[in-house]
């Protein structure tokens, strides 16, 4: 069971806008990306062989402890694509723990993102 340690608050479409550049940049299989969690702010980057790097910053409402996690990219923006809510709430309670993605404008709606290994 989830107890939602770490609330990450964040713009839905700044956050959908930023993962899909940096998609741009993953490898086509996996379509890995990084997220670290700081205070108050989220580090996108990906990285491919063939086309170079990419990193965003976007400001977010966080306080818990930093993170470093892996995910497929694709999985964020399927989820944001049908969400209305302006404002999503990410929880993650460790590195190696799923994301839920709730937002209150989308009642009864959860999405649940399992990490990868980078």
């Amino acid at each position: 069971m989830l107890t939602n340690e770490n609330i990450i608050r964040i713009n839905r479409l700044g956050f959908l806008e930023s993962l899909k550049r940096i998609n741009l940049f993953t490898e086509d299989l996996f379509h890995a990306i990084k997220m670290e969690v700081e205070e108050n702010k989220i580090i996108l980057t990906s990285q491919n062989a063939d086309f170079g790097s990419a990193k965003d910053e976007l400001d977010v409402e966080y306080t818990g402890d930093p993170l470093t996690l892996g995910f497929n990219c694709r999985y964020f923006i399927d989820t944001l694509q049908v969400m209305e809510g302006e404002i999503i709430e990410a929880c993650i309670n460790s590195n190696e723990s799923p994301c839920l993605i709730s937002s209150d404008d989308d009642k009864g709606f959860l999405s649940i993102i399992m990490p990868m290994k980078l």
